[in-house]
């Protein structure tokens, strides 16, 4: 049977120039670029003409409140808090944010089960002294079937388990957003879901710190007490990002009544999910990593004298005005925002601004599965039916959307990523990227028949190819997993050859330094020469399988 072999190439984009330094006088995961009273770090002085600026990074820029809105046809925009407020009955057309709360009991379903973290020796430790922050209100609506509630968002204990900061507290979004029409207000059933709903977890370490806070009660307006740069915040504390301390895996298990569907895309090394059906048609996910440290990158200036012909045609707008305008770009930017990086590099320069550490996950909706290319959009489509169809983890600062795109002429799955050269300290910046999929998706895209459990990683460069490690993926019934991690190399593609070839034992990974993959020798017979006699008359044969001629006997 003819041995199947299929390609992953992941493009890494590394930046070749400088960037100033920042101060050390607050964790790296404070660090807020742009100008204003909420911004940790600004530029020097405002220009005096068109400026552009950027910051690349995962940080959520204002602690997520829940809330049900609704836009009417007079576009008045209403926060209703429940689709039964007396301001909104009028209204067929919502959008929410729901983060979710803590389980009260083994019924309960759109809730968060457990927060826990694992040591390095395997004890593991739950979330105990959970508090919502802000306070009132701690659950809205629990009366849609389109709309799955919500609560504040949580603080807790990890008792033992000390991050950066010094402290054991650390606060968790479970954020499920999303957009629902009810056609008829007397029956809460006929409506339906606009759009894939968004699905984003975080957790993050915080100290709490004491201060006079508002909180925003309006759709729009920003009140003066209130300050985006905390995680969480109440009216009297606000919770400030922390660090996370190496050595411990966290992890988090939610019960939904709505599946997560599509493809997941996580910040964290080492990933496991699971998912298990409960009673009633809901479902219960686990999924666990260890943190990451991902750079982030930010700077700028002016459009005539900073920027690239690229960037001003990019913001050509901008540039031919008067005033300095400030870009946020996040993971949630996908493909966009890893072109947008690409084109920024070489003004922001090698070296990462700050490294700060993250452990987070979302969905990525069936709108962005077209950058993945045809074939691999329609098998995650249908997998989509069951739940989620894969997850890939990097700790690159951008990359792109959905799963890996497939790439029909050359059999194989090609994925990018952007990052600095250098982190913040001028140490080289060492990539981590892991791939995890359902074996129904692989069959699909794929059409193996048994799963392939081999794999082989190299790096290519214009030097060729280098294998850097040989490697069983791996696999059970359910999912296919490989990893590739520490490549440092400038501008390679790292490519993965999977294979059906079923192997009998596990290979331990060696590095080799040809530049390419040499065949597999195959043995060469030796001849082998013997003596025939025939009375007195004796005759040498050489032959792989020598025999005597008829009447000659082999001479002993």
């Amino acid at each position: 049977m003819r041995k199947k072999t299929l390609s992953i190439a992941i493009a890494l984009t590394i930046s070749l120039s400088s960037v100033p330094a920042t101060g050390a006088d607050i964790p790296d995961e404070q660090y807020s670029f742009g100008r204003g009273m909420n911004s940790t770090h600004s530029p020097a002085s405002p220009p005096s003409n068109a400026s552009v600026y950027a910051w690349f990074h995962d940080k959520v820029d204002f602690p997520t409140r829940p809330g049900l809105r609704s836009v009417g046809a007079d576009s008045r925009r209403l926060n209703c808090g429940s689709i039964d407020s007396i301001i909104c009955l009028d209204r067929t057309n919502f959008n929410f944010d729901a983060n979710y709360p803590f389980c009260l009991n083994a019924q309960d379903t759109d809730c968060i089960e457990e927060v826990f973290a694992i040591a390095e020796n395997g004890k593991r430790t739950s979330a105990s002294n959970v508090e919502y922050l802000p306070k009132n209100p701690v659950i809205v609506n629990q009366g849609s079937p389109y709309h799955p509630g919500g609560s504040s968002k949580e603080i807790f204990d990890l008792l033992g388990i000390t991050h950066k900061g010094g402290s054991t507290k650390y606060a968790i979004e479970v954020l499920n957003s999303g957009q629902f029409t009810i056609f008829d207000r007397k029956n809460i059933n006929s409506g339906y879901s606009v759009s894939d709903q968004n699905f984003f977890v975080k957790i993050t370490p915080v100290n709490m710190k004491s201060g006079t806070y508002e909180i925003p009660q309006t759709i729009s307006g920003v009140p003066k007490g209130y300050d985006s740069t905390c995680v969480v915040l109440d009216i009297d504390r606000c919770g400030m990002a922390q660090g996370f301390s190496e050595g411990y895996k966290f992890g988090v298990t939610i019960r939904m009544k709505n599946r997560i569907y599509g493809w997941l895309q996580g910040r964290m090394q080492s990933p496991e999910f699971t998912s298990t059906d409960l009673p009633g048609g809901s479902k219960k996910i686990t999924v666990t990593g260890f943190p990451v440290t991902v750079p982030s990158i930010s700077g700028g200036g002016s459009c005539k004298d900073k920027l690239t012909p690229t960037l001003r045609a990019r913001y050509e707008r901008v540039c031919g005005g008067e005033y300095e305008q400030f870009w946020n770009y996040t993971s949630e930017n996908g493909t966009a925002g890893l072109a947008a990086l690409e084109e920024w590099l070489p003004v922001l320069g090698e070296k990462a601004t700050v490294m700060p550490t993250a452990w987070s996950f979302r969905n990525i909706k069936k709108d962005e599965f077209p950058t993945s290319g045809l074939r691999a959009g329609q098998c995650i489509v249908l997998v989509m039916k069951t739940g989620v169809g894969g997850m890939v983890s990097t700790n690159a600062t951008a990359f792109s959307s959905g799963p890996p795109v497939f790439n029909e002429s050359t059999q194989s799955l090609d994925y990018k990523v952007a990052a600095p050269h250098l982190t913040s300290e001028g140490k080289v910046f060492r990539g981590y990227y892991n791939l995890k999929m359902t074996t129904e998706t692989a069959r699909c895209i794929y059409d193996f028949k048994p799963i392939p459990i081999q794999a082989t990683i190299s790096v290519v460069t214009q030097d060729g190819e280098k294998i850097v490690g040989t490697t069983v993926v791996n696999t059970n019934d359910n999912w296919i997993e490989l990893t590739a991690a520490n490549f440092e190399f400038s501008s390679p593609v790292l490519r993965v050859r999977l294979t059906d070839k079923v192997a009998l034992t596990q290979p331990v990974a060696q590095p080799v330094v040809e530049p390419t993959i040499s065949p597999t020798p195959i043995p060469v017979a030796k001849k082998v020469t013997i003596t025939c006699t025939k009375g007195k008359t004796s005759k040498k044969v050489t032959a792989i399988k020598p025999t005597c001629p008829k009447g000659f006997k082999k001479k002993s």
